[in-house]
């Protein structure tokens, strides 16, 4: 084991970790705001039903 291959290793771990933190973040992400388009979309849709009603 060298340390040009020690370091390699090391340097592709670094860079498969922060491919799969930005992958976890993106995906988080991408459900937060859908759950906030259904949100919002159920809500216009409570009001478009009173607005409605009344």
């Amino acid at each position: 084991m060298n340390i040009e291959f020690n370091l390699a290793h090391f340097v592709r771990g670094i860079f498969i970790v922060t491919a799969v933190t930005i992958g976890m973040e993106a995906a988080l992400y991408g459900v937060l705001s859908a759950r906030t388009s259904i949100e919002n979309h159920a809500a216009e849709a409570r009001i478009a039903a009173l607005v409605a009603g009344n």
